[in-house]
């Protein structure tokens, strides 16, 4: 029985502004057990900036778990799709992850909806190709009830 032992949330902006200037984000894993990422707003121009996990059966970060779980806050028609262009409603992210377990998932961000995952799946922002979105990340950590 797992236990919420801390929440940290934090709000990114993607965009070319110099002031801002964050236009992707490298490969890395999340200091969280689970990751909640919500798009609050995206330009109507925006292109790029899509969120891949890398190799999603094989967690890259020891934030202990043994099973894979990418989920999504609501649910998201084709918004998932493998690099063989497999688009896939979110409640069947499980199996085509088992049929392609290394083949990185792509995630499109649009204005109010988000993705949870584990935070040990290794993962990136590609770079924004125009236009600008605004994102809310909250990271949840859990530890066993003791």
């Amino acid at each position: 029985d797992q236990r919420i032992t801390r929440i940290h949330a934090f709000w990114i902006r993607y965009s070319h502004d110099p002031s801002v200037h964050q236009i992707s984000l490298e490969r890395h894993c999340d200091d969280s057990t689970y990751t909640i990422n919500i798009c609050l707003r995206a330009t109507q121009d925006c292109a790029g900036s899509d969120l891949v996990f890398d190799s999603p059966s094989k967690p890259r970060c020891d934030n202990s778990s043994d099973s894979l779980s990418i989920g999504t806050v609501e649910t998201l028609s084709n918004s998932f799709a493998a690099q063989s262009n497999v688009n896939f409603e979110g409640s069947e992210a499980t199996s085509l992850l088992l049929a392609y377990p290394d083949v990185p998932l792509r995630y499109a961000h649009a204005a109010g909806r988000g993705i949870v995952h584990r935070g040990e799946l290794e993962h990136h922002v590609e770079p924004l190709i125009r236009g600008g979105r605004d994102n809310l990340i909250i990271w949840v950590t859990c530890h066993e009830a003791k």
